[in-house]
């Protein structure tokens, strides 16, 4: 198992993005955001995010290695895109909404956590092979709610709160049996139940 994580995480994301967002590209592809540029262009940066680290996680596993090395061109412009189009959805809610919601405030805060891991990786990934594989796991852990929250709510209905937490207590936990106490996942660890718990707070208030 240890040596299929990456690969098996990746397509376990990639899941949760295709049920998440089904709604928009198969259930009701009438909505209003699918004729919206901005929540289109945001689309396909995602779509290719997730669908690039499972080809990179595949190549890895294949000892594709120089394969690999190509492709990862393609992620960098991939998560630049996808950082770019969910900084201007923020910033535009934030002007036209004020003040985050609990959640929001959660993944923005989790999404800006990411993106540091992004860079990070990015930046050893010649050096430090371990810590380049283990930032792109941990970032795009990071940055799962949305698809997770929406996956739960189409598969379960409302009132899945207790599934989206044991989700992510067991995302976690997978996480901390591959990756043990590193620094990256643990900072992550925190930033989410620290947010979790302002949510759970403001939900009984």
């Amino acid at each position: 198992m240890q040596r299929h994580f990456c690969f098996s995480m990746s397509l376990v994301f990639w899941a949760l993005m295709l049920v998440g967002f089904s709604d928009n590209w198969l259930f009701d592809v009438g909505q209003e955001s699918n004729s919206d540029p901005k929540m289109l262009v945001h689309a396909f940066f995602a779509f290719c995010w997730y669908s690039i680290l499972v080809v990179q996680t595949a190549m890895v596993k294949f000892q594709r290695l120089s394969a690999h090395k190509s492709v990862g061109v393609a992620g960098v412009v991939a998560y630049c895109g996808f950082f770019l189009t969910t900084s201007f959805l923020y910033a535009h809610k934030l002007i036209n909404m004020g003040p985050p919601a609990p959640l929001q405030l959660l993944n923005m805060t989790l999404f800006v956590y990411a993106t540091i891991l992004m860079v990070w990786a990015f930046w050893v990934r010649h050096t430090r092979t371990e810590t380049h594989k283990c930032n792109i796991m941990v970032g795009t852990l990071m940055i799962v709610e949305p698809a997770l929250s929406r996956a739960i709510g189409h598969l379960f209905g409302n009132g899945a709160e207790p599934i989206w937490l044991f989700s992510y207590v067991l995302f976690f936990a997978i996480y901390f049996w591959k990756y043990k106490l590193r620094a990256q996942l643990v900072i992550g660890f925190v930033i989410w139940l620290l947010g979790t718990i302002n949510i759970i707070i403001n939900m009984a208030a």
